[in-house]
Parts: C-alpha cells; sequence; structure tokens
C-alpha cells in the first residue's frame, strides 16, 4: 500500500458510492473516474482489513462491517465540516 493513502478521502468516496449506489454513479459525482474510485475502496478494505462492500456487475451490498465503517466514515466527514465552520466563524 501506498504512503500516499488518505483514509479521510477514501472514507468520502467510500460514502459517495454509497450514496449513489454505483462505482460509475460515484465517480461522476467526484469527477473522477471508475477506477480511481475502485481502486480507492479497494485500498480503504485493504487499511481496514475487512470487506465494505460486495460487489456483483450487476450491483453492489453493503457488508456488516461496512455498515459498521459507513456510521464512522459519516462522523468524520460530519467533523470536517464543523471543522471548517468553525474556522470560517473565528475569521468573522
Amino acid at each position: 500500500m501506498s504512503n500516499n493513502f488518505n483514509e479521510l478521502q477514501a472514507a468520502e468516496v467510500f460514502l459517495k458510492v454509497l450514496a449513489t449506489g454505483s462505482f460509475v454513479e460515484a465517480a461522476k459525482a467526484l469527477d473522477e473516474n471508475p477506477s480511481s474510485v475502485s481502486r480507492s475502496v479497494a485500498q480503504l478494505e485493504a487499511h481496514l482489513g475487512e470487506r465494505l462492500l460486495t460487489r456483483t456487475t450487476r450491483s453492489i451490498r453493503i457488508t456488516e462491517a461496512g455498515q459498521i465503517y459507513q456510521h464512522y466514515a459519516q462522523t468524520m466527514m460530519d467533523s470536517r465540516t464543523q471543522a471548517r465552520e468553525s474556522l470560517q466563524t473565528l475569521r468573522g
């Protein structure tokens, strides 16, 4: 695994895949290509040592581990948003 792995970024991609229901749609929403979205989720799964999604040619399904991680990934995104908003408030 690359030293450039960014869990926060990968978590964001994972959440977008869940929100859109597909790697292709997530890629469109993120202005990325589908292979980079797939690679990002695969790297996240390798990093965590858990399969988060079950992929078939027609669908994706979230695993039990994916459901657990989804909660924490959303919390990370919410915390990032709150931190940015707090800093904007501080700047006035």
